[in-house]
């Protein structure tokens, strides 16, 4: 499981990664968690450093300040299971949820990402701004990786992890290297378009899901992410 952090302390303080470890530790599968502090400049850390030394399976990584992909990259560069999912620190997603995916990764899938549309989703705590917003980004999304895919844009999303290393290493119009520090982007819209390409199975499961308050969303990154979209859907074999 990857965590990329960016100043994460409120969160911290909120228990986010107590919940995880809580859930974790009554499995009885291997797991690991790698946080991957993404360069903050709060006190996230040393909160991180002392979380991992006192929880086993936690590891703590820390990258110069490179943006959500940076972070998420990292830590499914350095992970060492079968599977690896990423997440967000919020866990506006539960962990739990993550029960879901297990059957259809048995069955076949080598990506199963979350939906918060469907039967059986929920959308929990949401504003009508924030759905409207949802909904016209996920229409526009699904143009691009087609309307089977229900929610293309949740932050959950779990892979076979060989399969995931070589889809951020195909990456084009998200390459980590190329990447302005204070863009999210849609790097896992990009994931799921080469999947598609390489004739991946790709499954959607439905998820409980809360939304938390951000400011870190930009006036203008809406319009960034629709432009990478289009490049993404212009992409050649």
């Amino acid at each position: 499981m990857v965590i990329p952090a960016f100043n994460e302390a409120e969160n911290f303080k909120k228990g986010c990664l107590d919940k995880v470890a809580q859930y974790l530790k009554k499995q009885r599968y291997s797991w690991e968690v790698i946080l991957v502090d993404d360069g903050s400049t709060d006190r996230t850390p040393a909160l991180l450093k002392s979380f991992a030394k006192a929880n086993k399976g936690f590891d703590y990584i820390r990258i110069p300040h490179g943006g959500k992909l940076a972070a998420i990259y990292a830590g499914v560069i350095a992970a060492g299971g079968r599977y690896v999912l990423f997440t967000d620190f919020d866990q506006s997603t539960p962990l739990k949820e993550v029960k879901k995916m297990w059957p259809e990764f048995e069955k076949g899938a080598a990506v199963v990402i979350a939906s918060r549309y469907g039967k059986g989703a929920e959308r929990r705590n949401d504003s009508l701004i924030s759905w409207v917003r949802s909904q016209i980004f996920r229409r526009l999304a699904q143009l691009l990786v087609g309307r089977e895919i229900k929610d293309p844009q949740c932050g959950f999303k779990a892979f076979r992890t060989a399969v995931a290393r070589d889809l951020f290493q195909s990456l084009k119009v998200h390459q980590v290297k190329k990447i302005k520090k204070s863009f999210m982007g849609a790097f896992d819209l990009e994931l799921l378009f080469i999947a598609q390409k390489k004739g991946l199975k790709v499954v959607s499961v439905p998820v409980i899901w809360y939304r938390a308050k951000s400011d870190r969303l930009t006036l203008g990154e809406p319009f960034q992410m629709l432009w990478a979209l289009l490049k993404t859907r212009l992409l050649k074999d």
